[in-house]
């Protein structure tokens, strides 16, 4: 799949699948909450990273902006599409290969479902055992290293 076919897809894709947005929430999501919470200890929030994950910080200047809403949270759709665009502005081209170019070097678990499920089209229930794995796993690991789910989720 070439990254031009990638891109219009995400043109009428929904912003998260069930499985994306469930991992968001447990991992991005939380670091995100808790970062902002001028890096409070607690119970919940027990993240190592200081800074914000650049996508998500792109979505609060210019994604409810360029999808027109404010309602909407940061989510899968603009992040991968982010991704897209920066890997173009930094030499690929619209016919490379996706996989080959593109996925093979994304390690984000929520952001590996919602290709698996938007992109490539696999099932809700097909992927069910492999996101409940990665809730579990962040919901279990609250100081994790990053990528560690993300390999979990190519499984």
């Amino acid at each position: 799949m070439k990254i031009q076919e990638v891109l219009d897809v995400l043109k009428s894709a929904d912003w998260d699948t069930n499985w994306s947005r469930q991992i968001y929430d447990v991992e991005e999501g939380l670091e995100d909450k808790c970062i902002r919470k001028d890096r409070e200890k607690s119970a919940e929030c027990q993240t190592s990273i200081k800074d914000r994950r650049d996508w998500i910080i792109l979505w609060e200047i210019y994604g409810k902006k360029m999808y027109g809403t404010t309602n909407v949270a940061p989510n899968q759709r603009f992040h991968l599409e982010n991704y897209l665009q920066f890997k173009l502005q930094n030499g690929l081209k619209l016919e490379d290969d996706f996989e080959k170019k593109c996925y093979r070097y994304i390690n984000n678990a929520a952001l590996i479902l919602y290709i698996r499920e938007i992109v490539f089209k696999e099932t809700e229930d097909s992927l069910k055992p492999i996101a409940e794995k990665v809730v579990d796993y962040y919901k279990r690991n609250k100081k994790v290293p990053k990528n560690s789910a993300g390999q979990l989720s190519k499984s």
